[in-house]
This record gives structure tokens, C-alpha cells and sequence, in this order.
């Protein structure tokens, strides 16, 4: 058994490095393994659960993702990508059928039929009930549960400061490695200063921090190609210090530094020499990570405090902007402040990002609304 499943563990890795990919947990391919073992005297069987098994890490890798990373939007990207395989050229033989030990082996022919994919995905459905099984995961996101749809007005699309406060205690208590915990802790506190949109934060590199007279400002391509720079603070600047320093590179940035990605994904730090610009995250990696935080926060607090746990269910990277603007409106920061930060055309449409947060709205009514008697 201790044979056979270092055996395909190896045949995993080895797929790994023939696509020059890099799964970052090693431990998973141990657990598909175990799963994949229940099958091995049931060759069809097996044979196509392993090569499902194989496309599925292929893809999680190239999207940096894990097994306790998928979501229901995960599902949906790689059904498109099971149909359009992409890079073709990377994935695709084309017309040509090579056996597995061919060096022009590759795991698709072409993309798969409708029928195809929902028999992969109904092999991945029992891969997570295993999991769940065996309590390594706790959900099965492959088996959609219909929640009661809930109302959200754009007023309430926020997190309160109670649940940005749970946001950066989860990151700091989490099971997450070192370089995990830095890095979350970045993304989340650069959205929050700044309340960029989610493709923004993604097309980001780090020659976009510029110092203008002493004074830090980002620039940044938003909505309609249109050029804007938002003013820094230092608070930021050192979380990005902690963040660069931790990825190998120097405490600030510089104009240099063009194709260096403001959010890397993990370095390979096998080479001696890091070519930052094949590491950077694209907008859909972005938003599955996110909702990933998001969601384990919502799992771990939705038994000991439902209400509060709500909001992490439904959150998404647009809640961070809306939060942004919130937080800068608490700061007592002036409207149209805040209007040229988030580059809004008019100042109604900052209006609607504009919340107050309830502990603070009831305690200025009780402390300054009074009737004299």
C-alpha cells in the first residue's frame, strides 16, 4: 500500500513538472492518492478517476487553488476550462492520440463534450465526499445547496467594524503558513486604504507606488482606461514593506520595478534567480481567494454568532471598496474626498458607498439627541 501510494504521488509530481507547474500542498496530492487507492482493482474504474484527478490539479495549480479553495465559482471556471482547454498548445494534442509515456503526451485531445464534463465532475463530487468523510473538508461544493436568496440593499453590501476587526483576527489565528498570513493580511489592507475594484488590485504593479514631493500616491488604470492617483498612507506603506521584505525584495518600491505584481502569487524558490512578472494573480484567482477567507470566517462563526457570520457568507471583493468608503466616511473624511479616491464621475453614486455603522449611528442619537424637559 506505502508503495503503491508513493507511486502516485511520484506520478503526480512528475505531471506537475512536465507542465512547469508548482501544487503549493504537497500533502493534498497524499490525500488524492489514499482516495484514488480504493479503485485499484477496478482498472476502468480507476483509470478514470486518475486521469479526472489529473485535470482537475492541473487546473487548481494554474489558478494557484487548492482542494479547500473551490467554490461554487471554481466549478463553473473549470467547466468552461474542461470545454476550451487553455493554453491550448500547452493542454492539446489536436487530432493526434499519443500513449501516456510519449513525450507529446498531454491530457486532452481537444476539449471535452457537455457529456464529458459532467461525468468529471461527478467523479470530483466523490472525491469531496471522501474528504468530507474523512473529515479533511467539511462541504462538498460540487453538491449545490440552494440558500434561501437574501436581500441585500446596496446600502448593507459592507462589513461592519466588528467584522473587519474578525477579518484580520482570522488571518492571524488561522492554520495558514507564515507567507499565507502576510500575504492575506496584504491584499485585504490594500483594498481597505484604498478601495480599489478587484481588477484594479489585480492589474497592479509595484512601480505603481510613486513618491511625489515626499508623499506616497498609487497609480491607477480604473474604469474607462481613465489614469487617477490615490493618496497613501503610511500605515500602508508599512504593511507593504512587511509584504515585500517577506517576498525577497527591498522595503520600498521603485519606478524600476514595472513588471513586479503588487499581489504575487507564490514564489518558486527553486531558482536562485525569481522572475517576478510570471507571479502575478489574475482577477478570477483574486476573487476565489477572497471568497475563500471569506467563506472559512463564515464556517467558523456561523454556529456561535449566525448574524454576525451572515456577511462573510455573501461578502465579495466589491464589499472591500464599499468598506473602504465607509471607513473613510468614519474617519471624517470630506465627501468629495472620498469621491475623487474611489474616482467616481458624480458625487451621488459615492453616496451609495456611504454607510454608517450602526454601533456608532445608535450612539450618536442616545449621546447628542436629547429633548429638554
Amino acid at each position: 500500500m506505502n508503495k503503491e501510494l508513493t507511486e502516485l504521488q511520484n506520478n503526480f509530481k512528475l505531471l506537475q513538472n512536465n507542465f512547469n507547474i508548482e501544487f503549493f500542498d504537497l500533502n493534498e496530492l497524499k490525500v488524492i492518492s489514499t482516495w484514488l487507492l480504493e479503485y485499484k482493482n477496478s482498472g476502468n474504474t480507476f483509470n478514470s478517476y486518475k486521469q479526472t484527478v489529473e485535470r482537475f490539479i492541473l487546473f487548481l495549480s494554474e489558478n494557484e487553488l487548492n482542494l479547500k479553495t473551490v467554490i461554487r465559482e471554481t466549478i463553473i471556471k473549470y467547466c468552461d476550462w474542461l470545454k476550451s482547454p487553455t493554453p491550448e498548445s500547452k493542454y492539446c494534442t489536436g487530432a493526434a492520440r499519443f500513449s501516456r509515456s510519449h513525450p507529446s503526451w498531454k491530457p486532452f485531445v481537444k476539449g471535452l463534450t457537455d457529456d464529458s464534463i459532467k461525468l468529471n465532475i461527478g467523479i470530483l463530487s466523490i472525491l469531496y465526499d471522501y474528504l468530507i468523510s474523512t473529515h479533511y473538508l467539511s462541504e462538498n461544493p460540487f453538491k449545490y445547496k440552494k440558500h434561501k436568496r437574501t436581500k441585500i440593499s446596496t446600502q448593507e453590501k459592507y462589513l461592519t467594524t466588528e467584522q473587519v476587526e474578525v477579518l484580520f483576527k482570522y488571518i492571524e489565528n488561522s492554520e495558514l503558513d507564515a507567507w499565507r498570513k502576510v500575504r492575506y493580511r496584504w491584499i485585504f489592507i490594500l483594498f481597505l486604504l484604498t478601495g480599489l475594484r478587484k481588477t484594479e488590485a489585480a492589474n497592479l504593479v509595484m512601480a505603481d507606488f510613486i513618491k511625489l514631493k515626499g508623499k506616497w500616491w498609487l497609480k491607477v488604470l480604473g474604469k474607462g482606461k481613465k489614469n487617477a492617483n490615490i493618496p497613501i498612507t503610511e500605515d500602508l506603506i508599512q504593511e507593504l514593506s512587511v509584504y515585500r521584505t517577506y517576498n525577497g525584495l527591498s522595503a520600498l518600491p521603485g519606478p524600476s520595478e514595472k513588471k513586479i505584481p503588487v499581489i504575487m502569487r507564490r514564489l518558486n524558490k527553486r531558482n536562485n534567480k525569481i522572475d517576478y512578472a510570471n507571479y502575478s494573480i489574475s482577477n478570477y484567482s483574486l476573487y476565489s481567494e477572497i471568497k475563500f477567507i471569506f467563506q472559512n470566517i463564515y464556517n467558523d462563526l456561523k454556529v456561535e454568532d449566525e448574524h454576525l457570520a451572515e456577511n462573510f457568507r455573501i461578502a465579495s471583493t466589491h464589499w472591500l471598496r464599499h468598506t473602504s468608503a465607509t471607513l473613510q466616511i468614519e474617519a471624517e473624511i470630506p465627501l468629495h474626498i472620498v469621491k475623487e479616491n474611489l474616482r467616481h464621475e458624480e458625487i451621488s453614486t459615492t453616496m451609495r458607498y456611504v454607510h454608517t455603522d450602526k454601533d456608532i449611528q445608535h450612539a450618536e442619537i442616545t449621546n447628542k439627541f436629547k429633548i429638554n424637559k
